[in-house]
């Protein structure tokens, strides 16, 4: 079975139409909540101004997942999902977001990538970077920050690119020692998804 889902950006996320209801597609998060009173709490609801918002996790996408920001859509099958030579293939596996291996600012490693982020948090930023201003982020507690977000170049198999980062001190959730890159890189890569 293939399920395709045409979406909008809401405060940078992908946000989803199934069964009439409003959903954040967040492939950081191994579990879907569909029930707006559980999911997410109201100043969450209020951050991305959307009564009832939904959150569909990992397990509510099949085994393959196509995530295409530049087209506003998701393709989630459980046979292969065919892709060009550009396409990033990525493995979730349970509880472990997904991670490529590329480079922001001096760092190389293995980062996390997460359609839920709508900035990227990076522990100890540099503040040498242009910074382009501070904005509000939201996270899954329902709590609401606010970040310098500093412009970071970026790439990936020698594609460069930039992504808007914040040190992840300034993230009320609890950042991953990688780090968290989240919009920008699925803005510039599709990205395919395998669950393991």
């Amino acid at each position: 079975m293939t399920e395709t889902y045409k979406f909008k950006f809401v405060n940078r996320v992908p946000v989803v139409t199934k069964d009439g209801a409003s959903w954040m597609v967040d492939t950081g998060c191994p579990f879907s909540y569909p029930d707006p009173r559980v999911a997410l709490k109201k100043a969450t609801q209020d951050f991305h101004g959307l009564p009832g918002l939904r959150v569909m996790g990992l397990d509510s996408l099949r085994r393959y997942t196509k995530i295409d920001y530049p087209n506003a859509e998701i393709v989630t099958s459980d046979e292969p999902i065919e892709g060009g030579e550009d396409m990033v293939q990525v493995v979730a596996r349970f509880g472990r977001p997904c991670s490529v291996t590329m480079t922001v600012g001096a760092e190389t490693h293995d980062f996390f990538i997460d359609t839920g982020a709508a900035y990227s948090y990076l522990h100890n930023l540099s503040t040498s970077y242009h910074e382009e201003g501070v904005v509000q982020d939201n996270g899954f507690s329902g709590r609401t920050w606010t970040a310098r977000v500093r412009r970071v170049p970026a790439s990936y198999k020698a594609i460069s690119f930039e992504v808007l980062c914040a040190d992840a001190l300034e993230n009320c959730e609890m950042v991953p020692s990688q780090g968290v890159i989240g919009y920008d890189f699925f803005n510039r890569f599709v990205v395919l998804m395998e669950k393991l």
